[in-house]
């Protein structure tokens, strides 16, 4: 990340200390602070924290709320994770005005890097319970019906449910009570439809 001399964040950091020392320390032992303070690679570290911490902070105003995670800045390029792909559909369409209020914080960003956390395939749903076969006597009303009803588009509806529910249930067997051969429905021009 570079360094913004105008920023405050950006001063140079102080050594940290804790405010007091732990009540059950170690002989010998130092206070966290004291570590981070004294290397410059810890110190160079606790500050791109800080960093990416205020980054979040601001984004997080700036979006309104929304659930964002940063993962990283690298080449002015702000890697982002969001809970899903709506969140980045949502995000990406705000780009611009989460980038002008980066600037106005004082971040040299000029692109967002948004990553949906991917969910992982949960167990496959259970398959479809076999629709249950229409009972012949249903079959047997339907087709009473179709006879008298005069040849209309609703006919030959009846007489399509009739021949497909008649063919899906195996009704053709010895011993069904669905409709008789004679009182099978008839199609266009009186020709008898199959079952």
């Amino acid at each position: 990340m570079q360094r913004n001399p105008f920023n405050p964040r950006h001063a140079p950091a102080p050594a940290y200390a804790p405010a007091s020392a732990p009540a059950l320390a170690a002989p010998g032992s130092r206070p966290l602070g004291h570590w981070i303070g004294s290397d410059p690679a810890l110190r160079q570290l606790a500050r791109q924290v800080d960093d990416l911490v205020a980054l979040q902070r601001t984004l997080a105003q700036a979006s309104g709320g929304a659930p964002i995670v940063v993962l990283g800045l690298a080449d002015t390029v702000l890697s982002i994770q969001v809970p899903g792909p709506a969140w980045a559909s949502r995000l990406r369409q705000s780009e611009p005005s989460l980038l002008a209020a980066l600037a106005g914080g004082g971040f040299q960003v000029t692109r967002l890097r948004i990553r949906p956390i991917r969910r992982s395939a949960g167990p496959a749903a259970p398959a479809a319970a076999p629709k249950p076969t229409v009972p012949a006597a249903a079959l047997g009303a339907l087709a009473s019906l179709h006879a008298g009803v005069e040849p209309s588009p609703l006919r030959e509806a009846l007489a399509r449910m009739i021949t497909r529910h008649g063919q899906a249930g195996g009704r053709s067997q010895a011993g069904d009570h669905g409709p008789s051969r004679d009182s099978a429905p008839s199609g266009p021009g009186g020709a008898r439809f199959r079952r």
